[in-house]
């Protein structure tokens, strides 16, 4: 975090430019941060091996303990395990003792929910 504290930020522009994103490509909010639209990464054939990172930890603390609040110094990181989320084309890094929700399936099962002429109730299980 010391060396993180004495660094001087890139603009955004600038290291966009260095990632070969297109300044139009780049979404900035803050002074200091910018989003990349998932649309403009996929634009991008030449890094087709290339994906997106989340990272699910606390969101009190740059560190993954939720009770070191803020921008403590001398942490760890604890990733403690890293997932593909090949359809919606990112991977996960689960960091500490964060929990997830469970992703949607590509078919709803109310989709299959039918009523019949006579009234019966059809595809429940």
């Amino acid at each position: 975090m010391d060396i993180a504290r004495a660094a001087t930020p890139l603009p955004i522009a600038e290291i966009a430019a260095r990632l070969d994103i297109p300044v139009d490509g780049i979404e900035p909010y803050g002074r200091l941060k910018a989003k990349v639209p998932l649309s403009v990464l996929a634009g991008m054939p030449e890094r087709p091996q290339g994906r997106p990172v989340c990272v699910a930890k606390t969101q009190y603390s740059f560190a993954t303990d939720k009770a070191l609040r803020g921008a403590p110094s001398g942490h760890v990181v604890d990733v403690r395990e890293v997932r593909l989320s090949a359809g919606a084309g990112f991977v996960v890094m689960i960091c500490g003792s964060i929990t997830t929700m469970p992703g949607l399936p590509a078919v709803p099962a109310a989709s299959t929910i039918d009523v019949t002429d006579e009234g019966q109730i059809v595809g429940l299980f």
